[in-house]
């Protein structure tokens, strides 16, 4: 299944506001299937295309390893640092996307896959979501700071998004609120 969202301009969607748009287009990357994008081994990179997308790189086991972002695929993986660990067995997968659209999939997609290569990358948790979340499950925010070992203070800063956070502490945030990273994040780049 080869997705091309690139061909997806939000703005011509119905009259729905930019958070919706964005919330149409995500929802369909659930059911995004890495394994069955195009893909090539990374000793045939040269064949890549010459399109911004987003790519993922994946291990002979089929395991996602990394996922990342670029303005042109191709030379992006021209002379890419992996390549200097003797990993050519492996592939990378794509699809193509806008520009402007990288930088929020890109998040979007390391929060769901938690690739082990990805850096620990600075999310924000959008305004609110947090506290909504917390007061739908019933759950008081000093019982959610003891949780996460946290202090009160610490969490109020992060509720209000005023805080970047890694995505390892994401992760915590999200299991003790059962929840997804998509649930809590802001939808625009900083």
């Amino acid at each position: 299944m080869a997705i091309d969202l690139a061909t997806i301009d939000p703005l011509t969607l119905p009259s729905v506001s930019l958070h919706e748009r964005l919330q149409s287009i995500i929802a369909d990357l659930q059911s995004l299937n890495p394994l069955e994008l195009l893909s090539v081994s990374l000793e045939k990179r040269s064949q890549l295309p010459v399109t911004s997308g987003i790519y993922f790189v994946i291990d002979t086991q089929n395991e996602v390893r990394y996922i990342g972002k670029a303005i042109n695929l191709r030379e992006r993986w021209r002379n890419h640092k992996i390549l200097k660990n003797g990993l050519l067995q492996w592939r990378i997968a794509w699809f193509d996307l806008s520009k402007e659209q990288l930088d929020i999939f890109e998040s979007k997609l390391i929060c769901k896959y938690c690739p082990d290569l990805n850096k620990l990358y600075p999310f924000k948790v959008s305004p609110g979501r947090i506290k909504e979340i917390r007061h739908q499950q019933g759950i008081q925010q000093q019982k959610l700071a003891e949780a996460l070992n946290w202090t009160p203070s610490y969490l109020s800063v992060i509720e209000r998004g005023g805080k970047s956070i890694p995505l390892q502490t994401l992760n915590q945030l999200c299991k003790a609120l059962n929840c997804n990273p998509g649930d809590l994040l802001k939808f625009e780049p900083d």
